[in-house]
Parts: C-alpha cells; structure tokens; sequence
C-alpha cells in the first residue's frame, strides 16, 4: 500500500479531529510515496540520463509534505512543499547536491483540470547570481511527470525532464 492510498484510506478515521477537510483537498497528497524516477538531465547542451529513487511523507500536520532521493552515487536532493489551505498557494524549498547551487525557493499552485503542479521562483548559485525558475508537474493515474526549466541570458532552458512511478 503506497501513502496516496494510505492517506485516502484513514480519510474516514480522522472526521471529527479537524484534518479531514485539509487532507481531503490537499493537492500534496498526491506527492506521498515511493517513486522511481527515470529522464533526462539536461546541462551545457549535453545529455545525461536520470535513475533515482525518491520518497514523499507529510511532516508534522497535513499541509506539509518532504520529498527526498539520491541517484545511488553522488546526487541527492531534498524537497519541503507547504500547502496553504485557505489561498491554495504551494510553496517549494528545494536543496541538491550540484555544485554551485544554493536552495531554489518556488510558489504557485495546483490546477485540478490539468492536474498540473505549476511553480515559478528563483535558483540562487554559490556567486550570488539568482536565476529564474518554473516547474511543471503533472499527475497521471499511474505516477507522475517533472518538468525544471532556468531561465539564463534571456532564455529559458529545460534542465530536467522525469518520469516517476
């Protein structure tokens, strides 16, 4: 049983305790779980291949949830959403290991229609620099995929581009 089901499951346990109606339209349920990822990588017009493991649980209440995961070598990431339940605003904090990058900082929000996660913010490097930032993740029946452009010089380039199941 994977968390999405878990927490769609103790649904009916927690009326009365004031969490059912934050859980039941929390958009980052739809996050919980074990995830392997397999895409692209993309830096300096070069291609590299993405295999990772990841994993998302709700922190402390229902309108926080960590996602984190490693390629098994050198890469590894860690990701905190947060939920406001009363604009629907998601914020994204995201900290990997690539050198050179500070933590990327995102807002935006969920679309049901499209069942996309759309985020826009900024990356900051060690330098100093900061550039602007979007992510587009859409939700399927069967998982979940991850698009991450930067916007550098002008132009917006994608840089990642996953498949998680």
């Amino acid at each position: 049983m994977n968390y999405r089901t878990t927490a769609f499951l103790l649904l009916p346990a927690l009326a009365g305790c004031g969490h059912t109606h934050k859980l039941a339209n929390n958009p980052l349920t739809l996050l919980l779980g074990h995830r392997t990822d397999t895409g692209t990588f993309f830096v300096d017009g070069r291609q590299f291949p993405v295999s990772n493991n990841s994993l998302c649980e709700m922190v402390g209440d229902t309108t926080a949830v960590t996602c984190r995961g490693d390629d098994g070598t050198h890469f590894a990431w860690l990701d905190i959403f947060s939920w406001d339940p009363k604009t629907g605003q998601i914020t994204k904090t995201s900290l990997g290991t690539i050198p050179g990058e500070r933590p990327s900082e995102m807002t935006g929000a969920y679309d049901t229609t499209t069942r996309t996660l759309s985020l826009k913010g900024v990356q900051r490097l060690t330098d100093g620099t900061e550039l602007p930032v979007r992510s587009l993740q859409t939700f399927t029946d069967d998982g979940m995929t991850l698009k991450f452009f930067v916007t550098k010089n002008g132009e917006e380039q994608m840089t990642l581009d996953i498949v998680k199941r």
